[in-house]
């Protein structure tokens, strides 16, 4: 444009006979915009850009907020009782044979148990608790022979989904009881079983977990190109180290409750078996073994490749997380594993880049 404003102002002054050309002539080597006409065009083209991509963020974003708000679907938290034979507060002709109790998740065989108690506290049961190896919410015990009277079932279930522990109980009669008996016996009850030490182990998991995602994501997408040793060092450090005491004490927490002593040391038998033969256990050697391989990469972590093994290995960290979680109890748990998972990187994002920042 400036070439050809310059040509035409040569030839504007070149004499009469230039003004006596045609007009088509004048017009093609006139430019379209000067410099201040070209600016007012940029700005009103950034304009019109930067509306028309509000436009397809809003649009964008409640498009996805449509589509999870159709598939979203209850979920149940925990091991939950759903039915049970026979049946809460049911009054019975005859004794039965056995006790039948089905749950909303999994159960771990190893820590879920029946027991069925008479009036006195006495228990009446075979002491063969089992879970069903083909339907792992279906747990049953076997009753020896019982008099007429009033029975109280108390169940323990460990869910094998998110590792939480719920207890509860409820009566039922057999043969001719008076029905003020069974109504003055213990209702129906539901306790779900926390510990301020679970609350905080799973408080520093997240913590831990986030800090070390997050500061991936900020030194590659942000710091790039800068050396922080705070960043690099001290933080991953300190992620590192609240990662581990998250998961010592989480495993602690878990098989003490489980077994109803407060704290499971590691040479108690519910330590290991927790260990071992439950999915809490298994993903617990799995962050472990994340955690070391942290430790290996976030040492010299200044080289492209180093971050971005970090960076991945976060990812992973995450994703047991979500495994453990309640997405996992869903019937088709895809999708709520999915969707938790992202959750969790999007708020890594957030909490970690903000830690990193401050720092």
């Amino acid at each position: 444009l400036r070439a050809s404003r310059r040509l035409h102002l040569k030839r504007w002054s070149v004499g009469s006979h230039w003004r006596n050309r045609p007009r088509r002539d004048r017009r093609r080597l006139k430019p379209y915009c000067f410099e201040s006409q070209i600016t007012k065009c940029r700005d009103a083209l950034s304009g019109r850009l930067y509306k028309h991509k509000m436009k397809f963020r809003f649009v964008s974003i409640l498009i996805t907020f449509l589509i999870l708000a159709i598939i979203a679907a209850p979920v149940f938290a925990h091991a939950s009782l759903l039915k049970s034979n026979p049946e809460a507060n049911a009054s019975l002709p005859r004794p039965p044979v056995q006790i039948e109790l089905f749950f909303s998740e999994a159960l771990e065989s190893s820590f879920s148990s029946i027991t069925v108690l008479n009036s006195d506290g006495a228990s009446v049961d075979s002491n063969d608790s089992r879970v069903d190896a083909a339907d792992s919410t279906r747990m049953t015990v076997s009753l020896r022979s019982i008099p007429d009277g009033v029975y109280t079932v108390s169940w323990k279930a460990l869910s094998a989904v998110d590792g939480h522990l719920t207890t509860g109980s409820f009566p039922f009669a057999v043969g001719n009881v008076d029905p003020s008996v069974l109504a003055a016996a213990d209702q129906a009850s539901k306790r779900i079983k926390f510990s301020l030490d679970e609350t905080i182990a799973r408080w520093l998991l997240y913590l831990a977990a986030t800090a070390l995602t997050g500061g991936a994501i900020f030194r590659l997408a942000v710091w790039r190109n800068l050396q922080s040793p705070i960043s690099n060092f001290n933080l991953n450090s300190v992620a590192l180290i609240t990662l581990t005491l998250a998961n010592i004490i989480g495993l602690i927490s878990q098989a003490g409750q489980a077994s109803n002593t407060g704290f499971a040391l590691p040479w108690d038998t519910s330590f290991t078996g927790m260990l071992f033969t439950t999915r809490f256990g298994a993903l617990w050697i799995a962050r472990f073994g994340l955690s070391l391989l942290l430790v290996r990469f976030s040492i010299n972590n200044k080289s492209n490749r180093n971050q971005w093994i970090v960076f991945a290995i976060s990812l992973i960290l995450l994703l047991t997380i979500s495994l453990g979680s309640h997405a996992a109890a869903d019937a088709d748990s895809t999708l709520a594993i999915i969707n938790d998972w992202i959750h969790l990187v999007a708020a890594s994002v957030w909490v970690g880049g903000l830690i990193h920042f401050a720092v």
